[in-house]
């Protein structure tokens, strides 16, 4: 008997030039294509950059435009929103945006606008829901948490990327939801990269300095939630960079995981700091695939962006995470190495140099200590895919 295939429709915070939020799509598309029971896949996305790097045909519909956004659900059998830190509310909340704003509106002025008004659609509609392994606060109002509550208990399944999350939801009544982990992990499994490639002028330049030479990852991203955070991450950052180079003859390598002025202007700066021959910025690793093959032949990563930790690891390398927002914590704790993270704001710099040379001067230990992590979370993320399909058994058929 012929299982009959069905259409999905992902919406998420894709097609912005942020690396991160486009390896976990990179992953989902590639691990769903794969699912028995799947036609077509369509994006809705956020941005107008390229959002999908990999090998299968999606088609993209922007995310913005809400009449297109209602004929992609309604033209759909499943919608999935997710994956990434998606039920938060830093830039605000009120009610009334997912009741009387334009969608293009709602998106600007909250995330739970943007995320949220697609599942009330899909709910009106008739079409099956699934928040997919989503991160969720925190919350500076108990409007926000409430809404994001609802819309979670509203959906037809929901699976989150670690257990803070989870607890977040369960302690607004949710219950319906699963722990499972972030898609990113999964990147390298499912894209099958060897981090053999042919390597970025940067890299070659920072390699070819010296035989055998140490390469650490840097990775800074501007905070806006919290001016003192930036600028003492961006002095730890030249300190610990310029310690690696002055005692470690390591060679530094800055990574900017979003295309946007803010982040490339942080590592000029950071470059700048630093003595002549020290440090390249990576220029050209602007797909997941690429990002996660130059990890790979890195010896460490030193980063604030969380997804700079979870393609490092995913590549088999140590990271040191700088927390500026609970998930990064969270995603240290979920892979079973939480001394690996400290806080963006308060850590000091010998605290960094003690982490940083403990890693580095042990690297078969902790390399063996985040692929068994990785392991770990690899396993939970798949039952993502055990969840979409039994929601794809059961979803109706979208009306002609």
């Amino acid at each position: 008997m012929l299982t009959e295939t069905k259409d999905v429709l992902i919406h998420g915070f894709y097609g912005a030039g942020n690396v991160g939020d486009d390896a976990i799509l990179e992953s989902m598309v590639d691990q769903i294509a794969e699912l028995p029971e799947v036609n077509s896949i369509t994006v809705s996305v956020y941005g107008n950059r390229p959002a999908y790097h990999g090998l299968h045909p999606v088609e993209l519909v922007p995310g913005r435009d809400l009449d297109r956004l209602c004929k992609a659900i309604e033209a759909s059998h499943v919608l999935i929103v997710g994956g990434g830190g998606l039920l938060q509310d830093y830039h605000g909340f009120r009610l009334s945006d997912l009741l009387d704003k334009p969608l293009a509106s709602a998106a600007k002025s909250s995330a739970l606008g943007y995320y949220g008004l697609p599942l009330v659609i899909a709910r009106v509609l008739g079409r099956p829901a699934m928040l997919y392994a989503v991160g969720v606060g925190p919350f500076a109002s108990n409007e926000a948490a409430h809404t994001a509550g609802w819309l979670a208990q509203s959906v037809n399944a929901a699976t989150v990327r670690d257990r803070g999350s989870a607890e977040l939801l369960q302690g607004l009544g949710v219950t319906n939801v699963s722990v499972t982990a972030d898609p990113a992990v999964s990147l390298g499994a499912c894209c099958g990269a060897d981090g053999e490639g042919d390597r970025a002028p940067d890299e070659r330049r920072l390699a070819g300095a010296g035989e055998g030479r140490t390469l650490v990852g840097v990775n800074l991203r501007t905070w806006p939630f919290s001016k003192s955070i930036g600028h003492d991450t961006l002095e730890l950052a030249r300190g610990v960079a310029r310690w690696l180079a002055d005692e470690k003859g390591a060679g530094v390598l800055i990574l900017p995981f979003n295309s946007g002025r803010n982040e490339l202007r942080l590592a000029r700066e950071l470059q700048g700091s630093l003595p002549r021959g020290a440090s390249e910025i990576l220029s050209e690793a602007n797909t997941p695939a690429a990002m996660l093959a130059t990890c790979r032949r890195l010896d460490l990563v030193i980063g604030m962006r969380l997804h700079a930790s979870v393609l490092s690891m995913a590549a088999g390398t140590p990271a040191i995470g700088l927390a500026y927002d609970p998930k990064v914590r969270r995603f240290f704790e979920e892979a079973g190495v939480p001394e690996l993270c400290l806080d963006a704001g308060g850590t000091t710099l010998e605290a960094l140099q003690v982490r940083v040379g403990e890693v580095l001067g042990d690297l078969p230990k902790w390399r063996s200590r985040v692929r068994a992590g990785i392991d770990v979370l690899r396993e939970r993320e798949q039952h993502n895919l055990r969840v979409l399909s039994r929601l794809l058994a059961a979803g109706p058929a979208p009306t002609e």
